[in-house]
């Protein structure tokens, strides 16, 4: 089996790209001269394109045209989906990639090694999920160190826009960062309870940044609190940026807490409709949850028969006794 010509296949959102970026640099290390690509969605491409231990990008978004896709990594020797849709297989398959590897999930026609999704999967983190399917299907064992994660590094222009974002903040001051909104209501903690944990930080002096993307924008009042409110006003690489310019971090399951853990931070992780154990960075994290009889239920869009109940019985106040500990914890240098 050849591995001079590797092409990764990830998922579509954030958190998939970030949690894939273990693997592929153990993949890097067991075999440091292969050629590595990463197929990726336009959207996230920003995260790995330079990447050291990644060689090149490519990518496609549903709808565009496939053939451009098609030549760029026409006939390299192995394809490896980290994600169970159609095209991350039907894709490689047109390319004439002679090794496609990942999971069956219905698609087992257009691959050539497969394997049965894990039952336990939701027991494991991620990126070990992605290495046990390289291992099923390939045969290959990696070493990988599930508390490092990585995304790419940024230019002086966007740092310098990041500092300019950042000037109206006191720098004596720790800040920390609120990231509330996900991709669904499921995982998303009463917007009235950040407001209030904020309110009460403001007074102790910590500086709050509020990030989100442009659609979030209108979603809840943050005009009684002292923030800065950078909702839609930053691209990824910025907000990797100013992620590395803060202190702390607090949010649900999302893409702005896998690029905090991507930036070592002290970590606030709210739990409840996706699994702790599956989802949640192993460094530097306090994991607030309430598991319900229904949890994890991993719901995608649609509505929850509970009323959200697991979010929901997470009080202000154990939120707010957290944030204190894990600020008097790492003031004090205990990494």
């Amino acid at each position: 089996m050849k591995f001079d010509k590797v092409v990764f296949i990830s998922g579509n959102a954030v958190g998939d790209v970030i949690l894939a970026s273990p693997v592929v640099k153990a993949f890097r290390e067991k075999f440091p001269n292969s050629e590595i690509t990463m197929l990726v969605r336009k959207e996230t491409a920003p995260l790995v394109e330079n990447l050291k231990f990644i060689d090149e990008t490519v990518t496609y978004e549903k709808g565009d045209p496939i053939l451009p896709t098609i030549r760029k990594i026409w006939r390299k020797d192995i394809a490896i989906c980290l994600d169970f849709k159609y095209r991350s297989a039907v894709i490689p398959f047109l390319a004439a990639i002679p090794i496609r590897a990942g999971m069956k999930h219905k698609r087992k026609l257009f691959l050539t090694h497969y394997a049965d999704r894990d039952k336990d999967e939701e027991k494991f983190y991620e990126p070990v999920n992605f290495a046990k399917i390289i291992e099923k299907t390939l045969n290959l064992k990696l070493n990988i160190d599930v508390e490092k994660l990585y995304i790419s590094t940024t230019t002086d222009e966007e740092k310098e826009k990041v500092r300019q974002l950042m000037k109206p903040l006191n720098r004596s001051r720790k800040k920390i960062i609120f990231a509330p909104f996900s991709s669904n209501n499921a995982k998303d903690w009463p917007l009235e309870r950040y407001i209030t944990i904020m309110d009460k930080l403001t007074n102790l002096g910590v500086e709050i940044i509020l990030v989100g993307s442009k659609a979030d924008r209108d979603k809840g009042d943050f005009s009684k609190v002292k923030i800065l409110d950078l909702r839609g006003k930053t691209s990824l690489r910025e907000l990797s940026e100013l992620l590395n310019n803060v202190d702390y971090f607090i949010g649900s399951c999302s893409g702005p807490l896998h690029m905090a853990a991507a930036a070592q931070l002290p970590i606030i992780a709210l739990y409840g409709s996706t699994s702790n154990s599956h989802w949640a960075p192993k460094s530097k994290t306090h994991v607030i949850e309430h598991n319900v009889s229904c949890s994890p239920c991993d719901r995608q869009g649609y509505n929850c028969v509970k009323n959200y109940e697991c979010m929901n019985l997470i009080t202000i106040d154990e939120v707010y006794e957290a944030i204190t500990e894990m600020m008097d914890k790492y003031s004090k240098g205990d990494n």
